[in-house]
């Protein structure tokens, strides 16, 4: 048995699959246990890094909404780090069953923290969502309420450590509008003509997990300095010669995404390639910490002001990678 672990879970998903790729890529010998629901997808992880190869790789079944399985886990497998990537995300259908998101987005980060407190885990990492901010439907709420049980936490004990990423679209996650876009449809079906989005590659969001995973300790949320694009847009430069049919934003959808505003001044810094969003006024320590300066203006970011103008910009884009 390894003395200490990271417990990954949603291993399965978009994120926690990429996760697993980088680290098995870049420290194989990490202790690691990736836990998912889905035992189909568990069963192909568990082909695809097969115990010889991976030895201290371990797979577990299991759903964060259990609290004793969550808690048999950690005393299982002594763990240091929590990165917590599972959650129900798809948009629209939250709006149709709440409970079911409420049970896993805020009950299952509950119960992670519970048992973290418990078997001295001594960082969370919580994947979050660029819809956190002003919420505007049930997934971006359960999301935002998830954080807050977090911050709340850090701001009477230290531990766990609590650091918060908010990024934006991966790029081919499953469920993407990539996937309709690079489907055999006759008809491309978009919300809103002027509807944008800030988008993120898999190098970029590993870059930024692993940045939060190393600096953000305080229940900080840090939000990565994205670039955003018209799904409109995106569909012209993807199938230039697919029509378009508006279909009208779905139940929980904004036109544009809108990572802080004004309301935040004196609680927001920033790096070469972070914004930090602090619980409060930070500290000079917690500044140097992250190599960032508070904005000296009230300001707001949105997605409809970081268009991009071309798929090749939006290909450059994606090749940039996040210097502090």
């Amino acid at each position: 048995m390894h003395s200490q672990y990271i417990l990954l879970t949603g291993a399965t998903g978009s994120i926690g699959r990429a996760f697993l790729a980088y680290q098995m890529a870049k420290k194989p010998e990490t202790p690691l246990v990736a836990l998912s629901r889905d035992e189909q997808k568990i069963l192909q992880l568990q082909q695809q890094y097969p115990r010889k190869q991976y030895p201290h790789l371990r797979f577990e079944l299991g759903d964060i909404r259990d609290l004793a399985r969550i808690t048999q886990l950690l005393a299982q497998y002594p763990c240091h780090e929590i990165v917590h990537a599972a959650a129900l995300k798809h948009v629209p259908l939250a709006e149709h069953f709440p409970n079911e998101y409420i049970q896993t987005n805020i009950g299952g980060t509950q119960n992670l923290l519970t048992a973290a407190l418990q078997h001295a885990v001594r960082k969370i990492t919580f994947i979050s969502t660029d819809k956190a901010f002003l919420a505007a439907g049930v997934y971006a709420a359960t999301k935002r309420c998830a954080e807050q049980l977090l911050i709340a936490h850090a701001q009477r004990i230290p531990t766990p450590a609590i650091g918060i990423l908010r990024p934006g679209n991966l790029v081919n996650a499953r469920g993407s509008v990539f996937e309709q876009f690079n489907s055999d449809k006759q008809v491309l079906h978009i919300t809103h003509p002027e509807a944008s989005r800030f988008f993120l590659s898999e190098v970029q969001l590993l870059q930024a997990i692993e940045y939060v995973r190393s600096r953000a300790h305080e229940g900080e949320i840090v939000v990565p300095k994205m670039q955003a694009v018209r799904i409109a847009d995106l569909g012209k430069w993807m199938k230039p010669h697919t029509p378009q049919q508006i279909m009208g934003l779905r139940l929980g959808e904004k036109i544009h995404e809108l990572l802080f505003d004004e309301s935040l001044y004196g609680r927001v810094a920033e790096n070469r390639s972070y914004y930090i969003l602090f619980p409060a006024p930070p500290k000079a320590e917690s500044l140097l910490r992250h190599q960032a300066k508070l904005l000296d203006t009230p300001r707001r970011c949105c997605s409809a002001d970081h268009l991009l103008s071309s798929f090749e910009a939006f290909h450059a884009y994606l090749n940039q990678v996040l210097l502090v």
